[in-house]
């Protein structure tokens, strides 16, 4: 409810229309709804295609526990096109948005200046190489906005370090609270250079992990530093570090603050799932055959 609140609020009150709003990662349509309804409002009456939306539009077996209970619960199978429910949804402001049913791994940008980027799409690596290189070369210095709504979750532990090689070229603004949303405002264009990076984590040096989430920790308040700590101890998971992993793991949550955070419960829960090991069981010896498996 806070991003929604947010993005009506910007697109009714900051929005000024000098470039274009736009949402990677749109699914069921909630926060494009919230921006439509605040475009609607926006006293300055932007022009026409100011409000572009991206998605695959591919259903994926991990949206079925936010669908559960709805109407919409068990209606889709792994694989199928829901472009046309996210149409259906959008009936009431469907005059305010351009959709696009595109995959953002090699998708383009010829629209111009972006004033306002909402990033919920940045699930893997590549997915993070496209939209900085195509996307966020775009955004207007000294206005443009960047929403990244994983910012705080514990999966996408890439994003903390492109933001951290980002950190002289983006401002940090605010978190937003209960969500995993935080703010940048884009201070000066990125160079190509800056916008690189590397197609797998297990790419990236140590130490400039360490350092990114040093950084990461100190921008958003107390009460979601856990979800920080928890991506940090997820990047290791994603680099097949298990025993760094864990150390991370009883450092935070066993031995630390986050003893009682859901977010550290979670990832334990799906690393546990989807890569058989249980972060909570220290191994015995700093080795392990785990360190050579992947999930």
């Amino acid at each position: 409810m806070a991003e929604q609140a947010y993005c009506e609020w910007y697109a009714s009150h900051l929005y000024t229309g000098k470039g274009k709003i736009v949402e990677l990662g749109a699914w069921l349509g909630a926060l494009t709804i919230a921006l439509a309804t605040g475009l609607r409002r926006n006293r300055g009456k932007p022009g026409p295609n100011a409000f572009h939306a991206y998605d695959i539009f591919v259903w994926h077996h991990s949206f079925e526990a936010a669908v559960r209970g709805t109407s919409i619960e068990a209606a889709y199978k792994e694989g199928a096109d829901f472009y046309p429910l996210y149409l259906q949804t959008l009936a009431s402001v469907r005059d305010l948005v351009t959709p696009h049913k595109a995959d953002l791994v090699t998708e383009t940008w010829s629209g111009g200046p972006i004033e306002f980027l909402l990033v919920d799409a940045m699930k893997y690596e590549a997915l993070v190489q496209n939209i900085q290189r195509t996307f966020f070369p775009s955004l207007l210095p000294g206005t443009g906005i960047l929403m990244h709504q994983d910012f705080m979750h514990f999966y996408e532990s890439w994003i903390h370090v492109a933001m951290y090689l980002l950190r002289d070229r983006f401002e940090p603004v605010c978190a937003l609270p209960e969500s995993g949303t935080f703010i940048f405002r884009c201070k000066t264009r990125p160079d190509a250079d800056e916008l690189r990076f590397p197609g797998k984590v297990a790419d990236l040096p140590r130490e400039l992990i360490e350092d990114a989430y040093e950084w990461a920790a100190g921008l958003v308040p107390p009460e979601h530093r856990d979800t920080i700590a928890a991506a940090h101890t997820m990047m290791y998971v994603h680099r097949a570090e298990f025993t760094r992993a864990m150390d991370l793991f009883e450092r935070y949550c066993t031995r630390g603050l986050y003893h009682a955070s859901a977010e550290f419960a979670t990832m334990a829960n799906y690393v546990a799932t989807n890569c058989a090991v249980d972060l909570r069981r220290r191994l015995p010896t700093q080795t392990s055959p785990l360190e050579h498996t992947s999930c």
